[in-house]
């Protein structure tokens, strides 16, 4: 019924099914979810194109597509698809390590640069603390 289903949905949207991913129940809604990938899909990876079906009648229930049906779905899985890296191959996955190593380096280097600040500002003998602090250039 699920393939019978994303077939009637494939031609009235205009897409083509690539492959099925799974079939889920919800015993809560009383529904199944028929997931396959199809070409509307925004990630180099995975299928997120799915219809939903009564799990007593086999009635259709509703049809998501991945991008150019709902712009909240479109938006969503562009933004999806950009945090997991599935997007644009390989070059771009190369670029959001290497963006993901230059925060973690960031963070070392400010880490580094604080406690050398912080070493200096404590060496300082507590004499010379109170003069700053009178002249009103004291930071701590």
């Amino acid at each position: 019924i699920g393939e019978q289903l994303m077939s009637e949905q494939a031609n009235k949207h205009g897409f083509a099914v690539e492959q099925v991913i799974a079939l889920r129940l919800d015993r809560g809604n009383g529904t199944y979810q028929y997931i396959v990938r199809s070409s509307k899909e925004i990630q180099d990876r995975r299928g997120r194109t799915s219809v939903f079906f009564d799990a007593d009648t086999g009635e259709f229930k509703l049809a998501l597509l991945p991008s150019g049906q709902y712009s909240g779905n479109t938006v969503t899985n562009w933004l999806f698809a950009l945090h997991m890296a599935n997007v644009f191959g390989l070059p771009y996955r190369i670029f959001v390590c290497a963006l993901g190593l230059t925060i973690v380096l960031l963070s070392v280097t400010g880490i580094i640069i604080w406690t050398r600040k912080r070493a200096a500002r404590l060496s300082v003998p507590p004499a010379h603390r109170t003069i700053r602090k009178i002249a009103g250039r004291e930071n701590i």
